[in-house]
């Protein structure tokens, strides 16, 4: 007998299958935004100069990306904070191949550097796989206290332990809107979470990965608390231009390190340039490019902050109406902030997954007993139905 196999991928693929035989099909598994009427939420600005000017970038860029992109993402991501950023810190960059590349770099570089991992228990599953390739050995803390806030606690206390073994530790904060649980850090727990790490700061480093920044209800509050914390660590973030523009087919990113040492940028950089040549040579520069046209542009900036604005508000509705079905099944679950994943708890999720199939709902299991929903690719209707069909 063949055993059903539950990667993401396969669910997938039987959800779209189900889907071709005329199944009325429930599918919370792709990671990507869609529309109510279950097409690829993109932007029209973006797709318009990707058609326009796409084809005049189609030579070989610079290995770390063009000064351009750099400007544009450090505006996109910093805003009015971006002025004292550069005045406080001396900023690495890198363009990657996606969020996943900026993370692949930045694990490759920790790894050579007597470096190890340390992250919360429940995690993107990719980030393991990244880790055993680039060969970082991760630890985990716990997620959640018992009052549903950030375990700093349990992190200080994993921390001090690599610390005293004298490793070089990289804390992995996924924020805002963590994958897969949808948790965000609130303005406190980032000003204890700063403490904390500036206990350690000469072995410790942080890493933020922002790939849903533009998807916080509450907005990207980090860099403000940032600046108003006296930082002695160097934290490095990881952005997906895939996430926040719709262009998760076309693999860009950026690695952005803010450090305290102008030969440590220097360095990094040489290190970066490696590890691209070596895994994919240079960025995408028909991505690249038009990005770049975009986010130097004032007006088109405005514009498109608009646009992600009104799908971010319809996504905290979906997820909110989601949280509260839940709640009325009597299904216990992380606490929903936002952003694209709610993860909820059950006996066995491989039984749970296999039942929920024969209904033609299609989730993926992330453990023994939790199962990740992506709220993106839901509509109102999906909840009203998932109810129904769970009750």
């Amino acid at each position: 007998m063949v055993s059903i196999k539950y990667d993401i991928l396969s669910i997938q693929e039987r959800a779209n299958k189900a889907l071709k035989d005329g199944k009325d099909v429930i599918n919370g598994c792709a990671g990507m935004l869609f529309s109510d009427n279950k097409s690829l939420v993109t932007y029209d600005l973006i797709n318009q100069k990707i058609a326009s000017s796409f084809t005049s970038y189609l030579g070989y860029p610079s290995i770390l990306g063009s000064k351009e992109y750099e400007d544009g993402v450090l505006n996109w991501i910093f805003n009015e904070n971006l002025i004292e950023i550069k005045n406080k810190y001396y900023i690495s960059f890198a363009t990657t191949i996606g969020g996943t590349g900026a993370i692949s770099m930045l694990f490759n570089y920790f790894s050579k550097n007597n470096g190890v991992g340390l992250i919360s228990d429940i995690y993107w599953p990719n980030y393991k796989n990244i880790a055993e390739i680039e060969n970082l050995e991760l630890y985990s803390h716990l997620l959640i206290n018992k009052n549903n806030g950030f375990n700093l606690v349990s992190l200080e206390r994993k921390l001090k332990e690599l610390v005293n073994k004298n490793y070089k530790v990289l804390v992995i904060i996924n924020d805002p809107c963590q994958n897969p649980t949808g948790f965000c850090l609130t303005n406190e727990e980032y000003i204890q979470l700063f403490n904390i790490l500036n206990k350690y700061y000469q072995n410790v480093s942080l890493m933020m990965d922002i790939a849903y920044l533009d998807y916080a209800p509450m907005g990207f509050i980090f860099p403000k608390v940032f600046l108003e914390s006296n930082i002695k660590f160097d934290t490095y973030l990881t952005f997906s231009a895939s996430k926040s523009f719709g262009i998760y087919g076309m693999r860009l990113g950026a690695l952005i390190g803010l450090v305290h040492n102008q030969e440590k940028v220097h360095k990094q950089e040489e290190d970066f340039k490696a590890f691209s040549r070596s895994i994919y040579s240079c960025p995408n520069n028909s991505a690249m490019g038009p990005i770049s046209e975009v986010l130097n542009d004032q007006d088109l900036c405005f514009k498109l902050r608009q646009d992600i604005n009104k799908q971010r508000n319809r996504l905290e509705n979906i997820g909110n109406l989601l949280s509260k079905a839940l709640n009325d099944l009597k299904i216990p679950h992380f606490p929903y902030t936002g952003g694209f994943y709610l993860t909820f708890f059950v006996d066995d999720a491989l039984d749970f997954c296999k039942a929920l199939e024969e209904k033609n709902i299609y989730f993926s299991p992330i453990g023994k007993n939790r199962i990740r929903i992506a709220v993106s690719s839901l509509c109102e209707k999906d909840i009203l139905k998932l109810k129904r069909r769970l009750s």
